[in-house]
């Protein structure tokens, strides 16, 4: 008896050690690298700033339709072969990235890109948190998604850099190596272990039990927070370029400027993994460094401002990105993890989407629209997070 639950134990352990490891391996962002030839290939074929923002609304709406059922299914079917299909599509995205050259051929690019990430968002946290749990480590999932961040960004500072060496040899040469990783990510996730689940719901149960926690203060505290990630420095971010354009910078430097923004996000991650601190005061900074940062960007500013402008978005981003999915995880019931966080992004994207879809009608207002729609966050983020302190989870589990 003893030596099967000692060999139990140890298969536990290696399927742990496993699920890690396709985790951070997802974790990698190939993607990043292709942000500046897939820039140039918009600018190239005419977009402006505008028809960029409209490109990225009706991503988001793609995101809005997929993003929901997609954690249903994960939630339904698992969440291993879920995140290993949004992989695949995530590659398949790159793969039209790479051939596409008109605004029509962008928005079906789109559509493989919003398949992909709707597979993954919500299902791959779900993914490590409740195999944390299958074996008796649910105290390091925290843990475990903060050195994800991590790994996310400083594989982004160091592939920004091979990005740029690439496009030295061939502009779409990014792409290219970006979909190799995403074939060998998707192999990686699709032979780890799927957690166990101590409830097998229907499609019907789950979306009954999960919509349960959208009237939860903790859900809408959460929904507030990611929603400064997801539409004023989601918004800012495509003004980057822009702006160093207007500072007569060499676009060789563009990821330059991508990798400092990474170490910055990288440094707050580990800042926030050495202190496991999921809110207080550093939460605290990021919400005051993404409103100066967002302020800063409605002003006609040098290079050292844009700089700095850049350098406190990514402050906020570092910080919040942990804690949001942190404090929405440590209260989730494990048959709608992934549910219910696909519907935390589900009404990001419809916040995006709407906000996004106005800027060719207000393009020259849309950085101001942007501070402005950041002080209604915070304002109404505020006295709710207040209402919740002393409560660390503040979120009834479904009957």
């Amino acid at each position: 008896m003893f030596c099967s639950v000692s060999g139990s134990q140890d298969v536990q352990k290696m399927n742990f050690k496993k699920n890690k490891i396709a985790y951070y391996l997802q974790s990698v962002d190939v993607l990043g690298m292709s942000i500046p030839p897939v820039y140039l290939l918009w600018q190239l074929a005419g977009l402006t700033l505008g028809d960029i923002l409209f490109l990225q609304g009706i991503f988001s709406l793609f995101l809005l339709v997929l993003e929901y059922p997609s954690g249903i299914v994960a939630d339904r079917f698992g969440r291993r072969n879920t995140v290993a299909f949004g992989i695949l599509f995530t590659a398949f995205g790159l793969m039209g990235y790479a051939v596409a050259k008109t605004f029509l051929q962008f928005v079906v690019v789109e559509l493989l890109f919003a398949i992909g990430l709707a597979s993954v968002s919500g299902a791959n946290t779900a993914f490590i948190w409740d195999s944390a749990v299958d074996s008796g480590n649910e105290e390091s999932a925290a843990h475990i998604i903060n050195t994800g961040v991590m790994v996310r960004t400083g594989s982004n500072i160091v592939l920004l850099l091979l990005g740029s060496l690439l496009m030295l040899v061939d502009p779409f040469l990014p792409l290219y190596v970006g979909m190799v990783y995403l074939f060998f990510a998707a192999s990686a996730m699709a032979v780890s272990e799927e957690p166990k689940k101590h409830r097998i719901l229907s499609g019907g149960m789950i979306l009954r039990e999960s919509l349960v926690y959208v009237k939860t203060r903790r859900f809408i505290e959460v929904l507030l927070l990611s929603s400064l990630l997801f539409i004023p420095l989601r918004v800012a971010f495509w003004a980057y370029i822009p702006k160093l354009q207007a500072n007569d910078v060499d676009p060789a430097f563009f990821s330059l400027v991508l990798m400092m923004a990474n170490v910055i996000v990288f440094l707050m991650s580990w800042m926030v993994r050495r202190g496991r601190v999921y809110g207080g005061k550093i939460l605290g900074i990021a919400m005051a460094s993404v409103l100066a940062g967002i302020a800063l960007f409605v002003l006609p500013l040098d290079l050292f401002g844009v700089l700095l402008a850049i350098g406190l978005h990514q402050i906020g981003r570092g910080a919040i990105s942990i804690i949001s999915v942190v404090q929405l995880n440590e209260g989730l019931d494990s048959e709608v993890r992934a549910s219910v966080q696909s519907l935390k992004s589900m009404l990001l994207s419809i916040g995006y989407f709407m906000f996004a879809s106005a800027a060719n009608l207000v393009e020259s207002w849309i950085l101001f629209l942007n501070f402005l729609l950041t002080c209604v966050i915070l304002l109404l983020y505020l006295p709710i997070a207040k209402l919740g302190q002393g409560d660390p989870t503040a979120v009834p589990l479904p009957a």
